[in-house]
């Protein structure tokens, strides 16, 4: 589903003068094409946005918090290994660990799917090798978690960090 209602979109007419133009998803608008050429994350340089709109099909409410869905609550997740306390078997089991238990995760109807995350894989420089992630289904977020953990992590002598908290979703005003 899209969420773009409209565009102010700056551009260079064929006299080489800057125009400015609004462009929305209302049928009977003339530049619908530029609005219709924003949706679909195509490569063309149209110019330059400097203002969107967004708002759910239907919606018709003139309350701006009307106008979108809710956000939905999180639980965020921050899990830190220290390079000083790694090995490059340690090291392995956590990079290949993380790829299998994504790839085992990701079929249709599969709780853990909810989750998305990025495993990031600094230099020793930085001191830490760091996975993020968040579960949009907070129902299930302790189980996801509890599995993610007990599956990426190598060794329960290894030392770690985590840090998990529930954002509840963010208000529109």
């Amino acid at each position: 589903m899209d969420y773009l209602y409209a565009l102010e979109i700056l551009w260079v007419n064929k006299n080489g003068k800057v125009e400015k133009t609004i462009a929305s998803s209302e049928p009977d608008d003339m530049n619908r094409d530029l609005w219709w050429a924003h949706t679909g994350g195509g490569t063309g340089n149209f110019g330059i946005v400097t203002r969107y709109w967004f708002r759910s099909p239907g919606a018709e409410s003139l309350i701006p918090s009307e106008l979108l869905p809710k956000a939905p609550e999180v639980e965020t997740i921050e899990i830190e290994w220290d390079w000083k306390d790694l090995d490059e078997i340690r090291f392995s089991a956590i990079v290949r660990n993380f790829g299998r238990w994504i790839e085992a995760n990701s079929g249709e109807g599969i709780v853990a799917r909810e989750f998305f995350g990025t495993l990031i894989l600094a230099n020793k420089e930085t001191g830490k090798i760091l996975l993020q992630g968040l579960v949009t289904d907070t129902t299930h977020a302790e189980y996801i978690l509890d599995d993610l953990i007990r599956n990426v992590h190598p060794d329960p002598g290894l030392p770690y960090q985590l840090v998990s908290k529930k954002c509840p979703g963010l208000p529109l005003h």
